[in-house]
């Protein structure tokens, strides 16, 4: 199912009968049982209407498919920014203001500059650039509107799609086709102002085309949209355009689609409980001001080819921030569906304390009132336990819900339990994971988005940190899985170095590390237990032993040669020195002595003491 905006799914918890999902542009009906898919669709389909969507089309099926995916590379700006230039005449950095907030800051030379690529919002954008001098000073340079599109492409940037497979017959039947559908579309930014597409599918009666074109203008956009179809004889036309234009403060669009009565497309094909539409006309006005509330106000009017199927629909939405932890929305629509008028009212108070929020909320419409009443305790991190409860009372029937997750290290447990009209059931549901990296298999919560192992070698019960918040200590081997991570997206790992004995050497303690989807990266940090000895080096002559007055020795133990200084008082230290029999040459001054000494081995990590090096008279070297 794709949708022609991207909202938020119902808020609350629905009757046991519906199924709670977030309405995004695509909605996979695989993940239910073939029973469950028209209630699925049914509730989902009334759930869009209420958010404001029109456009609902329902293709499922198994196949294959390429599409580019703009998130590999999470800094690509995909649609189009301004370009702003100038000239310099003494370096210093330029500030850029979109809509009075800072939003970028670019040291300069001086002479020509230009700058793109600036991250702007979608909208209008009130430019400023300021410059500072190296002595204090500012000034303005410039200033100008710009209108940010992001339905738009960047020039040069193509996107598409391509889908092949077999369709499902029917929506609660999971028995597929046996001839193969096509479904694809592309689109490019042929200028910063202009970005078109095509798209096309086709089954084995069944043929549907389209043109689509985008245009960013001084204050707004528009699009607009052609199709025709081809089906078992049939012909049809479908033709759509759009105005849509946002500032900080104020949003508008307006749209209207067309479809003649021979249009189809591959959706339609499927036994889909939406009628077929004839004429859709809507628009929405969002408004909100410096202070705490924000308003939007809806109308659509949608005609069908089916009786009495009609629907009309003048709504408003609004929020009133009462505190920082509070808010309170409401809602009334006026709406005529099937023949029949209804007034929905609609109120509700949140709040939030620490890891708890509370709803409240309290409905009118056709069917008589309702209430509805949730509690919501996070987890809190990475791993704990969380809860939902609910209560909800609609046309006169009553719901109440519950679950409990808890999640660990190496898993995710939930307990679900609900209960609607005297009956009630009850689900248990473990989840979790196996990931193969860095040799080892290792158990872990289910994995959603790309995960790293962190590796500090041989070092036990060290606090790994991702973006300044702990998120787990590593084990007997050093190692710790770090799971829930944005694939593509740089993210910085650390450690804490306190938890880091003195008796190990250490590098860095930070790194940036990103990884693709489903998959993982090794995170190595360099991690060596610190071996050392360190003694006292003395002469013998016929005088007696005396100190060494400083100097440099030399260690020779096979191979290996090291040369470290001796302090006035005759101490040295040594790390990392191969154990066994080394010989030792001494210089001091003009004086030279020579002596064996026994490194003894270092099982654990730390610092050794010898017993007194003394070494015989040694000779005299000519100045």
């Amino acid at each position: 199912m794709s949708a022609g905006e991207e909202r938020d799914g119902p808020g609350g918890v629905d009757p046991p009968e519906s199924v709670e999902l977030p309405i995004t542009e695509t909605l996979d009906l695989h993940t239910f049982l073939p029973r469950e898919v028209a209630d699925v669709v049914r509730d989902y389909l009334d759930a869009a209407w209420e958010k404001g969507l029109r456009e609902l089309r329902i293709v499922h099926g198994r196949g294959i498919g390429v599409q580019r995916a703009f998130d590999l590379d999470p800094f690509l700006l995909t649609f189009p920014q301004p370009f702003l230039s100038g000239v310099l005449e003494t370096p210093g950095t330029v500030e850029i203001y979109a809509n009075g907030v800072l939003v970028g800051r670019r040291p300069l030379q001086a002479g020509p500059f230009s700058l793109d690529g600036l991250g702007l919002s979608q909208g209008r954008n009130d430019l400023r650039l300021v410059l500072r001098d190296p002595f204090g000073g500012s000034r303005e340079l410039s200033s100008a509107s710009y209108y940010g599109s992001s339905s738009l492409l960047a020039a040069g940037l193509d996107e598409y799609a391509l889908r092949a497979g077999l369709p499902r017959r029917a929506l609660a039947d999971d028995a597929y086709d046996h001839t193969p559908v096509l479904a694809g579309f592309w689109r490019r930014g042929l200028s910063d102002w202009l970005t078109v597409g095509v798209r096309a599918e086709a089954g084995e009666a069944l043929a549907n085309g389209g043109f689509s074109a985008g245009l960013r203008l001084p204050l707004g956009e528009v699009a607009a949209a052609l199709a025709a179809s081809e089906a078992e004889g049939t012909s049809g036309h479908a033709q759509a355009f759009s105005y849509l234009f946002t500032t900080r403060q104020v949003g508008l669009s307006l749209g209207v689609r067309r479809f003649s009565d021979g249009y189809r497309t591959l959706g339609q094909d499927l036994q889909s409980p939406l009628p077929r539409p004839s004429d859709e006309r809507f628009a929405s006005l969002g408004w909100t001001p410096p202070g705490r509330l924000s308003l939007q106000f809806n109308w659509a009017d949608s005609r069908y080819r089916a009786l009495l199927a009609d629907r009309r629909r003048l709504g408003v939405d609004g929020t009133w921030r009462l505190h920082p932890r509070a808010q309170l929305v409401f809602g009334a629509a006026r709406e005529r569906a099937g023949g029949f008028d209804d007034t929905t009212l609609r109120v509700g108070l949140g709040f939030s304390l620490d890891r708890h929020s509370v709803n409240l909320g309290a409905r009118r419409d056709g069917g008589g009132e309702g209430y509805d009443v949730g509690i919501h305790r996070g987890r809190g991190g990475e791993t704990g336990a969380g809860y939902d409860l609910s209560l909800n009372r609609q046309n006169g029937r009553d719901f109440a819900f519950g679950r409990a997750e808890y999640q660990g290290a190496h898993g995710r447990y939930t307990l679900n339990a609900q209960h609607a009209d005297g009956q009630g059931d009850a689900s248990l549901t473990v989840a979790g994971g196996l990931v193969a990296i860095g040799g080892r298999v290792h158990a872990t919560r289910p994995v959603e988005g790309s995960f790293v192992l962190v590796r500090l070698p041989g070092l036990e019960g060290v606090q790994v940190r991702r973006e300044n918040q702990p998120v787990g200590r590593t084990d007997a081997r050093g190692e710790v899985l770090v799971p829930g991570l944005l694939p593509y997206y740089p993210v910085r790992i650390d450690y804490e170095t306190g938890d880091v004995p003195v008796t190990w050497r250490t590098g860095e303690s930070s790194r940036t590390v990103a990884a693709a989807r489903n998959a993982g990266a090794l995170v190595r940090f360099d991690a060596t237990p610190l071996r050392a000895v360190m003694g006292e080096v003395r002469l013998r002559d016929a005088a007696g032993v005396r100190p060494v007055p400083g100097g440099l020795m030399t260690l020779r133990c096979g191979q290996q040669e090291i040369s470290l200084p001796v302090s006035s008082s005759g101490r040295f230290y040594v790390e990392d020195a191969p154990a066994g029999p080394c010989s030792v040459e001494l210089r001091s001054g003009t004086t030279v002595a020579r002596c064996e000494v026994d490194l003894p081995a270092a099982a654990d990590p730390g610092v050794r003491r010898l017993p007194p090096l003394i070494c015989p008279v040694p000779q005299a070297i000519a100045p």
